[in-house]
């Protein structure tokens, strides 16, 4: 069972020398024309968890849309030669299409040594990895989407059984694909190839609504950037702030998924605050003197 003092160890530290880069860069390749929210959703969350840097790469349409909620990311087309980045999220409100999975594809190439974090609709073109590989990315399905990635792989099972067990499948998806898996429900399983797998009930039931799964990949993307911590851990740490997130949020009411990543920030600063060592983040000594 994992708990705040679990997610307060992923949490990147920042030192008073820290930049931008150091802080860890998130790239961000989401949303299409008919779904910008999601782009809007994942950037916002990304930087609200506390990364140094956001590239987002998307349709011009949606860039501007991210721009005029967010000014900070540095935005570039799709057919542009990525940037550098430490964590890429990837498919959260794309489709299941020949683009997605090119773009995945060409950020795979560019990126050898990024984590990435795929999620919606580039989940249907993840390829098993090679069993000596350690992982470096995390799929973050549902229990449907994690049902037909199932079949893909040649495992066969009913969506009520995903959902009754969710800590025996996402460690059965691990094993098969080689990759992270985190099992999103109303608790989230976490796990990698061959380890135990990892469980979080933090959240509130009111994170079932839209846009809730794109704030989450945003804020693993942001911890994956910065922490030098398992990936099964980065993936835990964002499954229970973003839980938490969800509960408080929850304090004023129903509430929509853009009201989350402020959620977040707090949620990462009470962590920050009662979790971390004296010298973990700039000005902590000021504040407490």
């Amino acid at each position: 069972m994992f708990t705040a003092a679990d997610a307060a160890a992923v949490l990147p530290r920042v030192p008073r020398d820290a930049h931008k880069y150091s802080r860890g860069v998130t790239g961000v390749s989401t949303g299409t024309s008919r779904f910008p929210g999601a782009a809007v959703l994942g950037v916002s969350a990304a930087l609200c968890t506390g990364t140094g840097m956001v590239r987002y790469r998307g349709p011009s349409d949606v860039a501007g849309l991210v721009l005029s909620r967010r000014p900070e990311p540095v935005c570039e087309r799709r057919t542009q030669a990525p940037g550098r980045v430490q964590a890429w999220v990837v498919g959260s409100g794309m489709p299941e299409d020949a683009a997605t999975r090119a773009e995945l594809r060409f950020l795979e190439s560019r990126a050898p040594e990024a984590v990435f974090v795929v999620d919606a609709g580039a989940l249907a073109f993840v390829e098993p990895a090679e069993p000596e590989n350690r992982p470096r990315t995390l799929l973050t399905p549902h229990a449907g989407e994690l049902q037909r990635m199932l079949g893909r792989w040649g495992e066969s099972a009913e969506r009520a059984e995903i959902e009754a067990s969710p800590e025996a499948w996402a460690r059965r998806a691990a094993d098969l694909s080689g990759h992270t898996v985190l099992l999103k429900g109303p608790a989230t399983a976490i796990a990698s190839p061959g380890a135990d797998p990892l469980l979080v009930e933090a959240g509130h039931p009111w994170l079932a609504t839209a846009g809730t799964g794109d704030v989450l990949a945003g804020v693993i993307g942001a911890l994956a950037a910065g922490s030098r911590a398992p990936l099964d851990r980065v993936a835990a740490a964002g499954a229970w702030i973003h839980g938490q997130a969800g509960a408080l949020a929850a304090e004023d009411g129903p509430f929509g998924a853009s009201e989350l990543p402020a959620a977040v920030r707090t949620v990462v600063a009470r962590l920050l605050a009662e979790h971390s060592p004296e010298d973990a983040i700039a000005g902590t000594e000021e504040k407490q003197a």
